[in-house]
């Protein structure tokens, strides 16, 4: 099983490496400039065979650096709509769109996956004969 929100991650490591990237509420604030990430809702569409179409919605805030809040959105923002684009060799990242709200960027983007649900049943454990050649 494949964590779509450590895939998001990973990419936005590459893009911003001295950025922090938080998954959760911090009490007492977050450090800026820094992330966060969280998953606002899941949809999943079925296929044939168990498959499924899964469309993961999430949103990024982005808490800009205090010093020069404006161009550090408009820095921030401009690379996210340039290469934040696609999850490497895993999703596209679909209906991209930011809002800058009370001072913060607000990017929220869809991960379209083909979801093939693995099924941990085994087949045929044990297969008992009883029989021989009737030659007559």
């Amino acid at each position: 099983m494949i964590d779509v929100s450590k895939e998001i991650g990973k990419n936005l490591k590459r893009l911003f490496p001295d950025l922090k990237l938080y998954r959760n509420n911090v009490e007492g604030g977050f450090e800026e400039p820094s992330f966060l990430l969280q998953k606002i809702q899941s949809t999943s569409a079925p296929l044939t065979f168990g498959n499924q179409n899964r469309t993961y919605y999430y949103q990024l805030v982005y808490f800009p650096n205090p010093s020069n809040i404006a161009a550090d959105i408009d820095r921030v923002e401009a690379t996210l709509l340039d290469y934040f684009t696609e999850l490497e060799n895993f999703a596209q990242l679909v209906n991209r769109q930011s809002k800058i709200n009370d001072q913060t960027l607000n990017f929220t983007f869809e991960v379209n996956i083909f979801a093939k649900v693995a099924r941990e049943e085994t087949k045929q454990a044990k297969m008992e004969y009883q029989g021989g050649i009737n030659n007559g």
